[in-house]
Parts: structure tokens; C-alpha cells; sequence
């Protein structure tokens, strides 16, 4: 009798066990919040509510600033800045004060943001040019702008480090070799469009 017990328990130990050893533990996947990836940037997403930004940035400081008188609809900008004071991001929300708005543009200030090909804010031109194809280049007063290929990126380089002859006009073309190799972006930002 002791014996059919023993064989028992031994029977359903062993039955248990493979049970247990057959089924797979999902894995949890750890959001990096310094990585720029399709419609999201850090722990940001196209559809992250200034409501949520408290949660997000728990370990930081938040600063709402705002651009201008709330009743004409100036944008709302909401400074990100990490513990010690140095700047991350600035926000503008696509509503002025409502918690249900969504983070519509990301300016990226630090260069720890890096999209998933390690371009950053502190990369200059020619890095740039390695990581990501350019989709296209607006000639403005004082800057081009360049748009990247992917990801709603785009960022500024001041005029100053083109050629002379860029400097004070707007109308001529600027193509991807008349920037410099050693030309540092100057602003970075991330949007998401419309769909």
C-alpha cells in the first residue's frame, strides 16, 4: 500500500513537473526611454495624454510654459528635465490645457535620445548621412532643415556652416553635398502626422 502511494506522489511529481517545464514565461519587454522608434520616442507615443506626463517623468521635473495668451490658441509647451536640471525634451501638446491632448511634437534636447540606427542630436552631418537616408532639405533664412527618411525626425543646421553663398539666400536648392560632413545639428525635433 505504502509503495502504490509512493508511486503515486512520484507519478504526479514527474507529470507536474514537465507540465510546468513546457510552458514558456512570456517575456517582458523593457521599453529603453532614450530610444526614437516609429510613432514614439522614449516612453513617449503619438498617443501619450498630458495627463500620463506625471507618470512618465516621475523621476523628473515637469515645467508648463506657455507660449502665449491662452485665449488666441498659442501653442503650449511643456518642458521635461531630469533630476540635477539638465534638459531632455520639450513637448507641444496638440490642445492649451487639456489633460486629454496629446504630445503632438518632441524637441529633443539630450543627446542621450538615439533612434534605433544611434543617430542623436550630437551626431554631426556626415554621421547622419551614414545612419539614415535624407528625404528632403528646406533652405530657411538663418538654417536648413533636413528631414530624415523614417520616423518624423527632422532637424536644423545653421546656415553658417554651408558654403557663403547659402547664407543670404533662401531660393537656391540646397542638396545633401552642399552640407559640410562636420556641420553640428543645431535643433532636433520629432513629429508624428496626422492619419
Amino acid at each position: 500500500m505504502e509503495m502504490n502511494i509512493l508511486y503515486r506522489y512520484i507519478r504526479t511529481s514527474v507529470f507536474v513537473l514537465m507540465l510546468v517545464s513546457c510552458q514558456t514565461t512570456p517575456k517582458i519587454e523593457v521599453q529603453d526611454p532614450f530610444e526614437i522608434r516609429g510613432r514614439a520616442i522614449g516612453l513617449l507615443t503619438d498617443t501619450t495624454k498630458v495627463a500620463e506626463l506625471d507618470t512618465i517623468y516621475k523621476d523628473d521635473s515637469i515645467v508648463k510654459r506657455i507660449a502665449g495668451d491662452e485665449f488666441i490658441g498659442s501653442s503650449n509647451e511643456i518642458e521635461v528635465y531630469a533630476k540635477g536640471g539638465k534638459p531632455l525634451v520639450t513637448l507641444e501638446v496638440s490642445e492649451n490645457f487639456d489633460p486629454d491632448a496629446t504630445v503632438k511634437t518632441v524637441q529633443v534636447i539630450s543627446p542621450e535620445f538615439r533612434t534605433n540606427r544611434g543617430m542623436s542630436i550630437s551626431d554631426t552631418f556626415g554621421e547622419v548621412k551614414q545612419k539614415h537616408q535624407i528625404a528632403k532639405i528646406d533652405n530657411l533664412l538663418s538654417s536648413v532643415v533636413v528631414h530624415l527618411d523614417t520616423l518624423g525626425i527632422y532637424f536644423s543646421i545653421d546656415k553658417k556652416e554651408l558654403p557663403e553663398h547659402f547664407w543670404s539666400d533662401t531660393e537656391a536648392k540646397v542638396k545633401v553635398e552642399d552640407i559640410p560632413e562636420e556641420a553640428t545639428i543645431k535643433n532636433m525635433w520629432v513629429t508624428w502626422p496626422e492619419l
